[in-house]
């Protein structure tokens, strides 16, 4: 399992501790890639390793400087495949999943060994303006792969080292939104898909929106996000254009 983190402090002991109470036995090895987090993330990560006595093996790296979220899930997906993992998990590490629901998800993959398997949300309780964004984006994953998808962005995906090396080698080097090009990829190459519904939560922590959008009122998109959407549709343009 792979999972990208920047400024989780407060939620991440809550989330690995389900994590490895539910994936025992379904999920050899974790690793973390800690954005370069101001908040004493890895710190606390450090502190819960030193505790947690399962056979899960954990692996924490920190990023010299702050990469962004889709930079640092592809490393962590490149590192994955450098460690000889045949089944990849990625996912966010803000915990808005169940760690019973990954579980769940990690046995069907299992059971019916397709390409790739993409988690659909479900319950999303996110403002507005983000539920918009996701329609946008799954919209655009239809019109560039002529093929139907339910979640163009999900974070929670399950990967095959094959379709996962296909995947990476197609895409953009320095990829903003990655889980998007591989949507597409998958499509536009024919992938077998497996989709699961996984029940999206609350971030775990004090703050529900976190600090990554430096969000003043949850129901306005911050000037960050905006910037941030921006970049994305510009790199998404040359995606496009680029072709497979």
């Amino acid at each position: 399992m792979t999972m990208p983190v920047f400024n989780e402090a407060d939620g991440i002991t809550i989330f690995l501790s389900e994590l490895c109470e539910e994936l025992e036995g379904h999920v050899d090895s974790i690793l973390i890639t800690d954005d370069s987090s101001t908040d004493g993330t890895s710190e606390v990560i450090n502190s819960f390793l030193k505790k947690y006595s399962g056979q899960i093996i954990f692996e924490l790296v920190k990023n010299e400087k702050n990469l962004g979220h889709g930079s640092t899930t592809v490393a962590g997906l490149r590192a994955g495949l450098e460690r000889n993992a045949e089944v990849i998990v990625a996912m966010d590490g803000d915990g808005q999943f169940h760690g019973s629901a990954i579980r769940e998800a990690i046995k069907l993959f299992e059971r019916n060994l397709p390409d790739v398997l993409e988690g659909v949300r479900t319950s999303r309780s996110d403002p507005f303006f983000r539920k918009v964004t996701t329609l946008i984006v799954r919209l655009l994953v239809i019109a560039a792969s002529r093929k139907q998808c339910k979640d163009g962005n999900t974070p929670f995906r399950i990967y095959s080292r094959a379709s996962l090396e296909k995947m990476l080698s197609l895409s953009l080097e320095s990829a903003t939104i990655p889980n998007v090009y591989f949507s597409i990829i998958a499509r536009r190459k024919r992938l077998v898909i497996q989709t699961f519904e996984v029940e999206s939560l609350v971030r775990r922590g004090v703050n529900p929106e976190g600090s990554t959008w430096k969000q003043r009122k949850s129901w306005l998109p911050s000037k960050r996000f905006i910037i941030f959407c921006s970049k994305a549709v510009r790199q998404f343009l040359v995606f496009i254009w680029r072709g497979l």
